[in-house]
């Protein structure tokens, strides 16, 4: 994505650009909260969820207002696409490193697999 936005920087495309990015990041919402529930004990998902939602909230409105002073500072995007592309790059790499099957995973077993856990469990 950030690679087409180097290749539309107005008008339609960039319109475009911007209903399919939007697309992109919305979709990875969704599947945080079944990951979370794997990962972490029930007693705490409204804490982890909670944490989750600010989280990315955060990161939104950093996302947004970060790339304006940016733009405004130096006149061009290339600060922050090559900034977001070493983000993303050592993102990736904290997510590889941290696969399920490695030992640092929550409540997996000496063979790597995680099983799942009910929610409807009483905390009782």
């Amino acid at each position: 994505m950030l690679i087409l936005l180097a290749l539309a920087p107005y008008g339609v495309r960039l319109a475009v650009l911007s209903v399919a990015f939007g697309l992109v990041d919305f979709a990875t919402v969704a599947p945080t909260h079944p990951i979370a529930t794997r990962h972490f004990p029930v007693e705490s998902l409204g804490l982890i969820f909670g944490l989750l939602s600010m989280a990315h909230q955060l990161g939104a409105s950093l996302g947004s207002y970060l790339p304006g002073v940016l733009h405004d500072l130096t006149g061009s995007c290339t600060p922050t696409l090559l900034g977001c592309s070493a983000a993303l790059l050592v993102a990736m790499i904290g997510c590889l490193t941290v696969l399920p099957g490695t030992p640092a995973t929550f409540g997996s077993d000496a063979t790597g697999v995680t099983e799942p856990r009910s929610l409807a469990t009483d905390a009782a």
